[in-house]
């Protein structure tokens, strides 16, 4: 026989502590899953991370110097307009870049860039290869649509002089004419 019988009869072999490790593992397992429910319950959470804001105008002070032309800070934009990013960098084939992020009060993603002297390869990088499809002047000044309709992003491109400006955003074409007014730009 197997095992040993205690004063009471039972027994205290393998087989019995086999099964109350098996119970005492699937209550230690109920017990940790009905804590967790608890906590995940209890404590809400946002549908998304807020995103962090950024002053752009405080950026923009700190990088003119070093960008080579004047950069664009967005004035007026509507309640709910939210700076995401701001910063200047080098474009792969060596374009002082200026780019400003925001979320709109619909939470979509927009922003601009600006490069100073660029090549077409920078600018069909920034558009992601959208094609010229029409023109549009606003507030004076001349627009070219690049959009990617197939991957639902807006681009309006304006070439002024030595400085190209590309507003982006996978968002509708209104939404991108406010922060493009907001720029200001002129010529």
């Amino acid at each position: 026989m197997s095992g040993n019988v205690d004063a009471d009869g039972a027994g205290t072999g393998r087989g019995g502590r086999s099964r109350g490790s098996a119970l005492d593992l699937v209550r230690s397992t109920t017990v940790i899953v009905v804590l967790v429910a608890a906590v995940v319950l209890l404590f809400p959470r946002p549908d998304r991370t807020p995103a962090a804001t950024v002053d752009v105008a405080q950026v923009a002070a700190s990088v003119s110097g070093r960008a080579g032309f004047s950069v664009a800070v967005p004035r007026g934009l509507p309640p709910g307009w939210t700076a995401t990013g701001a910063g200047l960098f080098e474009g792969s084939d060596g374009t002082p870049t200026w780019r400003v992020t925001y979320r709109t009060p619909d939470g979509d993603p927009v922003g601009f860039v600006q490069g100073l002297r660029p090549s077409r390869v920078w600018e069909g990088r920034m558009v992601i290869d959208g094609r010229e499809s029409a023109e549009r002047i606003i507030d004076g000044n001349r627009w070219i649509d690049r959009s990617r309709t197939d991957r639902g992003i807006t681009n309006l491109v304006h070439r002024g002089g030595d400085l190209t400006t590309i507003v982006t955003g996978r968002t509708d074409p209104a939404t991108l004419e406010v922060l493009l007014r907001g720029l200001g730009l002129s010529g």
